[in-house]
């Protein structure tokens, strides 16, 4: 069902009465705009498709009203007979201004617009055939035929408050106030106007205005989730910012424990650039130092092998010289001197050093270098 809501002049929302919102609910709405707001001209017109028709309509009207031509909006309300060269046809002609205030009122006010007329279009257009009634009295005189074809030809009236609707037999229209009826409709007889409802054909809803999905509007009905994403994304945004900074404070905070963990584990590090990479380094020199040391207790142990008399009292071993060292407890000189021969034997450098008696055995301090060539 389409309702009818009457504008004031200049196409604001009567102030009195119920929201139209509220009495209308989604329904679809027909704005019918104060008939003083509104002109209808019929214009004769160019063989040309509706649509193209609507685009030259300003340049047809230019010459028939007072003002710039941007300043109006041009509607077809009833386009001319087809397969004609040139046909009359009703253009209404409105201020922007006034569409505009209408069009942003409905906006506001969530109101379903399904389309925008004026007063007097709602009025059916009279007759130009002959209504009355055809006596069988052969006495009816010609005069009476002629006042009652006149009567039946005359504008269509309407009482619309202090005011009247007129509607011509040619479709234009106006709308005046009673004071200044006598002197336009004065000596034509007029007809109770019927009301038409309201239709796409009278609907000013066209060219620059036709119905469409402009992102404005989406924006104010969907204003409430519009408002509730930006407010979720300014939130996120300042999560973000924040845990970004936690972040970077953390990063800073670890680095310097790490850095410290670094010079403990190795004090003889002067510079320190990139822990990471140094720690790695630091790790791979220890794995490999590790390889060395099982590599020399290897061949000592095997040389300690080859004599009864020979045994290790202790092993030091330096990664940083690359230096292994053993005590070796043995009987006599030429067991040392047979324990130095095998080392020497499986590819290492050894050195004898110090020695010194306790009881029947010798303990001599050996000093293993170098790798396996």
């Amino acid at each position: 069902m389409t309702h009818i809501y009457t504008l004031e002049e200049g196409g604001t929302f009567p102030a009195a009465g119920a929201a139209p919102s509220e009495a209308f609910g989604a329904e679809p709405v027909f704005l019918v705009l104060d008939g003083r707001d509104v002109s209808v001209f019929k214009v004769d017109m160019p063989d040309l498709p509706t649509d193209k028709l609507n685009r030259v309509l300003p340049s047809i009207m230019e010459e028939m009203i007072a003002g710039d031509v941007a300043d109006h909006h041009f509607a077809l309300v009833s386009p001319p007979e087809e397969n004609k060269e040139r046909q009359a046809g009703l253009v209404a002609v409105i201020r922007r201004t006034v569409l505009d205030t209408a069009l942003e009122q409905a906006q506001q006010q969530g109101i379903n617009v399904a389309g925008v007329t004026c007063e007097y279009l709602l009025l059916a257009v009279p007759d130009h055939a002959d209504h009355g009634l055809e006596s069988c009295d052969s006495s009816e005189s010609k005069e009476s035929k002629e006042s009652e074809k006149s009567r039946s030809t005359g504008p269509a009236v309407r009482q619309s408050g202090d005011c009247v609707l007129v509607r011509f037999h040619d479709g234009t229209g106006l709308k005046i106030e009673d004071s200044l009826t006598a002197d336009v409709l004065d000596g034509v007889d007029t007809l109770e106007a019927v009301t038409v409802p309201p239709s796409p054909a009278i609907s000013f809803l066209q060219g620059p205005y036709a119905p469409g999905v402009p992102f404005q509007a989406l924006v104010w009905w969907f204003r409430r989730s519009a408002v509730l994403f930006f407010a979720l994304v300014t939130v996120w945004g300042a999560f973000s910012y924040t845990q970004m900074i936690r972040n970077v404070d953390a990063r800073d905070r670890f680095d310097t424990e790490a850095i410290s963990v670094f010079r403990a584990a190795y004090p003889d590090v002067k510079r320190v650039v990139n822990v990471e990479a140094q720690a790695r380094a630091k790790a791979a020199s220890g794995s490999q130092a590790g390889k060395h040391f099982l590599y020399f207790t290897s061949l000592v142990t095997e040389a300690v092998g080859t004599s009864n008399t020979l045994a290790l009292d202790a092993v030091r071993y330096d990664a940083g010289l690359g230096t292994y060292s053993v005590v070796l407890r043995h009987r006599t000189f030429s067991d040392a001197e047979e324990f130095l021969s095998a080392l020497k034997a499986a590819g290492l450098s050894a050195q004898s050093g110090n020695s010194r008696q306790e009881g029947a055995d010798i303990y001599t301090e050996i000093t293993v270098g170098g790798v396996l060539r």
